[in-house]
């Protein structure tokens, strides 16, 4: 089980998003909020190949049309053992996970 960790809201806010603070965590990883429209996941066991998966995944399903938010990764970057994932908060086209 992921946990939230100091360490991550000091990083965050030493990359310019000083308001940072924990939303949830889960098996996956932990949630950030950056401001009102961003969010960052940071993931305890993926590869950067695997979210590059992901990513390419959820865009397709982004262009699907659907009548429902499916999730959207806006980038994503590495920092030590750890890759962190950012994405909109709120849009017609995603949603936090």
């Amino acid at each position: 089980m992921q946990q939230h960790d100091e360490t991550w809201i000091r990083h965050l806010a030493a990359h310019g998003y000083p308001d940072a603070h924990p939303l949830g965590a889960g098996m996956e990883g932990a949630v950030y909020a950056l401001h009102d429209d961003l969010v960052a996941k940071v993931w305890g066991d993926r590869s950067s190949a695997e979210l590059e998966r992901l990513r390419l995944f959820y865009a397709d399903l982004s262009r699907a049309g659907l009548t429902f938010a499916t999730p959207y990764i806006e980038r994503f970057s590495a920092r030590t053992t750890s890759l962190t994932a950012i994405s909109p908060a709120r849009s017609s086209r995603s949603m936090v996970w």
